[in-house]
Order: C-alpha cells, then structure tokens, then sequence
C-alpha cells in the first residue's frame, strides 16, 4: 500500500504519511508547548486498519519556530510508526 491511499483512508493530507522500507509515519503538528501523547493517532491507525502493527509512538517537542515545515526537525508534531499487515 503507497501512502497516499493510507493518507486517505485515514482522512489526512498525504503531507502527513510517509513511507520508509514498508513501515508508515503518521505525524500531526501542533503549537505552543502543547504537550500530549500520540494514543489519538495510535487509536485512529488501529480504527481504520485494524490489520495495523504498532511499531512506535513519540512526540517531538520543539520551542516555536515561525515557517517550520510540518514534520520537520524544527516542528513540534506527535507521531506514530506502524505497518500494515497482510491478510
């Protein structure tokens, strides 16, 4: 499965799923020293595919940086790493 059909399915922008040797990014940026966990995004992989293997979950904390790509090392985002398993 390529990433933009997992972006879809999940009902993100395909900016959001990167692939990398078969194992999926999930990521979500936020602002301003919001600090979570990544069990909304582990919930919603798991939702809607239920086949999913987790790998790892973080989040990436970074103080605010004006014009920072999303997902970037100057980004704040949470995340998860799963894959995909057959049926």
């Amino acid at each position: 499965m390529k990433s933009e059909e997992v972006s879809r399915k999940l009902g993100v922008s395909p900016e959001y799923v990167r692939k990398s040797k078969g194992i999926f990014r999930y990521h979500v940026s936020y602002f301003y020293g919001i600090i979570k966990d990544a069990q909304s995004l582990i919930n919603k992989v798991l939702l809607t595919f239920p086949e999913a293997e987790i790998i790892d979950s973080g989040n990436h904390w970074h103080k605010f940086v004006g014009g920072a790509k999303s997902g970037s090392a100057k980004d704040s985002f949470l995340w998860v790493k799963f894959k995909i398993l057959e049926k």
